[in-house]
């Protein structure tokens, strides 16, 4: 009977691992490190959240991208926010690219909070519910002509799993 016990307790402990280490909530992972890529294959967050794009009551925007023309080698600090009625928090990724080429380099910088790396691409390494995060963004060294970047942006629904999200995405071309 003992090791019935014993072994009731493994599943349990097993089953809860196993929860928390598929979870999304500090961002995708691994497989889905290549969901902003809206540019051109029009991935976005909905690759693991119900919903449509873009049919909720909220948005997704970058600010802080050169309106006219990014300079070679120069670094701007941009903004994503998300915004939306849902109460748990908010989430997103970003990419540029020209093509299917990843251009420019993000990086984290001193104001950069709640904001990690993930291959090429930058996004949420937690929810939070400002909906707000800085990062930087180093340009080309030369002229590449037009970069698309392109941002997925979640606003997390009232459960703990991926149902009830409303997902966000825009793209703009510099």
């Amino acid at each position: 009977m003992s090791s019935l016990k014993h072994y009731n307790h493994y599943i349990i402990i097993y089953s809860f691992v196993v929860c928390i280490a598929l979870s999304h909530s500090g961002g995708p992972t691994g497989y889905y490190q290549n969901v902003a890529n809206n540019a051109p294959n029009y991935n976005n967050c909905t690759q693991c959240h119900s919903g449509s794009a873009n049919s909720g009551n909220g948005t997704v925007s970058i600010l802080g991208l050169p309106s006219s023309g990014y300079i070679p080698g120069e670094s701007y600090t941009l903004t994503v926010n998300v915004s939306g009625s849902n109460e748990r928090g908010y989430g997103f990724q970003m990419a540029s690219q020209s093509g299917n080429d990843d251009i420019g380099t993000f990086s984290l910088g001193s104001s950069s909070n709640s904001v990690e790396m993930n291959g090429n691409r930058i996004q949420h390494s937690a929810r939070t519910v400002s909906g707000e995060w800085i990062v930087d963004w180093l340009a080309p060294s030369s002229d590449v002509g037009d970069i698309t970047f392109s941002v997925s942006g979640l606003a997390t629904g009232g459960n703990s799993s991926t149902g009830g999200d409303n997902v966000y995405t825009t793209s703009i071309d510099v």
